[in-house]
């Protein structure tokens, strides 16, 4: 008897320090964040003091691979844990959508007593959302069936322009209504030309972000007595095209010399690449200029974030998490926008600050963007069951110095897809491959393909074994103003 009042004891203080250890995150996802374009990635010139802080307290993960090269395929294989071909989301135009009740780390999550919240844009694709719904109704859908007890989400900035996002059907707009300066704002959006500057009409307090963080912050702090951890992910919509921040952020880097684009280098490439590069499209000097106000306006909003969690107590028992969904060409090689495999668009600036593990780590080996949701279904101790539906790995290892099992990262979209390890990256394109030795060439630019003939074929073979042991296989299906019905992603 005595030493089963022993045991017992025993295993009611085990159960309690699981209890007490079991940290919130708070994770907040960019969107079209160019990696290059920070400084604790090394850029030269950017403004970005609160996430270079935050860098320096966590781990950063300067290789993380996203799944998809558009907002709707990343975000749907990071909450399902699974790859785009998995979901059928290849670009943001198809016409795929999650299927009724599908597995995602969120619903996990709650299933393991985590408290789950989402606030900002989204471009998750849950069975039975109607566009047409109010946002009440959307949010209800969202929260059904992606897996979150709380659901504040609405549009982009962009939508504005075309006014898709009237105040019944978004809250953010319906902020701007109650306000009235709804009409202001959309006016200004839809004066703009594509790329360029919008002059910002509003007060600070009242642009996208702002309201998103200023929300998020607003339910943190009806937090405080919550017995039960608490996993807020945040979406902002910056630093995601139009230019169009308060001038105060435009005016920092006016005047500032910024270092020259990668050139434009066709020789080597398949057609269907090289046939997109442009010399000099537009401006690249002012756009990234632009670009670059948008990520510190982006960089402050996270630092009143992080404040708001040293300040509330939260720090000390939160792990913060900063992603991005997909970055973004803004010149370099002739390009602009997304959908390409270039370290720009295809990695994600990942820090992952724990108050206990991994301070001012830097890890170079390349990881997956779906990582997340192995990492944190492991980290809440969820059932055994859900922790086997992610293709994730667990992050947590790196954190703590320990072993990573992961060797290779993929990314695929219509027609195209990527395997690349810690030396090479491997880009399969309908009309041809493309080898870059990262190693030596850290800016992209020679296809040495012919070269390494070896690396090729083994990066083939392992691709091959991806896409085999990974699901099934679904086609690429677009929308119908889009054009016809398109095949999927070449699997060579």
């Amino acid at each position: 008897m005595k030493t089963s009042s022993c045991l017992f004891f025993v295993l009611c203080v085990t159960a309690s320090l699981h209890a007490s250890d079991r940290f919130n995150v708070v994770m907040i996802e960019a969107d079209d964040l160019n990696p290059m374009a920070l400084g604790y990635m090394g850029h030269r010139v950017v403004k970005t003091p609160h996430l270079d802080r935050l860098a320096a307290q966590g781990t950063v993960f300067k290789n993380c691979i996203v799944q998809g090269t558009a907002c709707a395929p990343s975000r749907n294989s990071l909450i399902t844990g699974t790859y785009p071909h998995n979901t059928g989301i290849y670009m943001n135009a198809s016409s795929a959508g999650l299927p009724k009740d599908c597995w995602t780390f969120p619903a996990a999550l709650r299933r393991a007593g985590i408290y789950t919240a989402l606030y900002g844009k989204n471009h998750y694709r849950p069975f039975g959302i109607n566009p047409r719904d109010s946002y009440e109704k959307q949010n209800q859908v969202i929260r059904d069936q992606l897996g979150f007890d709380h659901a504040f989400s609405m549009g982009g900035k962009v939508a504005l322009s075309a006014r898709k996002h009237p105040p019944e059907k978004d809250p953010y707009s319906k902020y701007l209504h109650d306000k009235g300066i709804y009409d202001k704002l959309v006016t200004a959006y839809t004066k703009k030309r594509r790329g360029i500057d919008i002059d910002f009409p509003l007060d600070e307090e009242d642009y996208v972000d702002s309201f998103i963080i200023d929300s998020a912050i607003k339910w943190l702090g009806g937090q405080d007595t919550r017995e039960d951890p608490f996993f807020l992910w945040i979406d902002l919509t910056l630093p995601h095209p139009p230019m169009d921040v308060p001038q105060k952020y435009k005016d920092l880097y006016k005047d500032v010399d910024l270092d020259p684009v990668i050139p434009m280098r066709k020789a080597g490439l398949p057609a269907s690449l090289a046939s997109d590069m442009k010399a000099n499209p537009r401006d690249s000097t002012e756009y990234r200029r632009g670009y670059l106000a948008m990520i510190t306006m982006m960089d402050a909003l996270v630092g009143r974030l992080v404040d708001h969690l040293d300040s509330s107590g939260h720090r000390e028992n939160t792990i913060v998490i900063f992603v991005a969904d997909q970055g973004s060409m803004t010149g370099h090689h002739g390009l602009y926008s997304k959908k390409y495999f270039y370290k720009e668009v295809i990695n994600s600036p990942t820090i992952i600050s724990h108050p206990k593990h991994g301070k001012g780590k830097v890890v170079t080996r390349p990881i997956e963007l779906l990582d997340i949701s192995k990492t944190m279904v492991t980290l809440y101790g969820c059932d055994p069951k859900d922790i086997a539906r992610t293709h994730g790995f667990d992050l947590m290892p790196l954190l703590r110095g320990g072993s990573f099992e992961r060797e290779f990262a993929h990314a695929e979209q219509h027609g195209v897809n990527m395997i690349q390890n810690e030396d090479f990256k491997l880009i399969s394109y309908e009309d041809g491959d493309i080898l870059y030795d990262l190693k030596d060439d850290p800016d992209e630019l020679t296809n040495v393909l012919s070269e390494h003939p070896n690396v090729a074929r083994m990066l083939r073979e392992k691709k091959q074994h991806w896409l085999t042991h990974s699901g099934e296989v679904k086609p690429s299906l677009l929308r119908p103003e889009t054009g016809s019905t398109r095949k999927r992603a070449r699997t060579r």
